[in-house]
Formats: C-alpha cells, sequence, structure tokens
C-alpha cells in the first residue's frame, strides 16, 4: 500500500511539473487580447517557477530549476507582440547584463510597457 501511495504522490508531482514546464516553455504574449495583460502573463510564469521549486523539495523527486538568466529568456522568448515600445524593452534587456539576470527586475521593467494596459 505504502508503494501505491507514494506512486500516486510522485505521479502527480510528475503532471504538476509537466504543467509547469509547459507555462514556460509554450505559453505566448501577444498583446492582442485586451483581458490578458503582461502583468497576468509574467504572474503565469512566475507561479510555474515557485511550483516547480516546491515539487524540487519534494522527497524522490528531482527537477531542474531555472535559474534567473533562464527566466528571463523564457520570458523574453514568450512575447510575441509587434508593440514598438515593448520591442524596443526587450531589446534593452537583451543587451543588459544586469537585467538578463534578473527576473524581478526585468518583469517590472516590461510591464511597464504593456500594451494591453
Amino acid at each position: 500500500m505504502a508503494a501505491r501511495t507514494e506512486w500516486a504522490r510522485n505521479n502527480s508531482w510528475s503532471a504538476i511539473i509537466s504543467k509547469n514546464r509547459e507555462v514556460y516553455e509554450n505559453l505566448k504574449f501577444t498583446g492582442t487580447s485586451q483581458v490578458y495583460f503582461l502583468r497576468k502573463h509574467v504572474s503565469k510564469f512566475r507561479v510555474a517557477f515557485s511550483q516547480l521549486q516546491l515539487a524540487n523539495k519534494q522527497p524522490g523527486i528531482d527537477v531542474t530549476i531555472p535559474n534567473d538568466q533562464s527566466k528571463v529568456r523564457y520570458l523574453l522568448q514568450s512575447i510575441k507582440c509587434d508593440d514598438v515600445g515593448l520591442k524596443s524593452r526587450i531589446e534593452i534587456v537583451w543587451s543588459n547584463e544586469a537585467m538578463k539576470n534578473n527576473f524581478d527586475q526585468t518583469a517590472q521593467y516590461l510591464q511597464e510597457a504593456d500594451p494591453v494596459f
């Protein structure tokens, strides 16, 4: 019975890990929806990363947690928006080493140019 319970727990965490990896690997922000703000997009990334951290703390679960630089890269690559102001800020982040290594700073900077706002 204990083995079945552990399998179920590990299977649940595997599903959570898979779901949250899907967020940062495939979620896109186009800026064309009047209800899907960049703030909401960034929030989904934060939740996904925090869920991965939580999963990694579970016994028998081993998951690679993206570092800040990877998180910034995933966020920037997820933005497929034609807004000039946002595109300009994305270019600035790509060229700024400090911002490329700080997810929170980058997220705040980009959200200030949210075209949906």
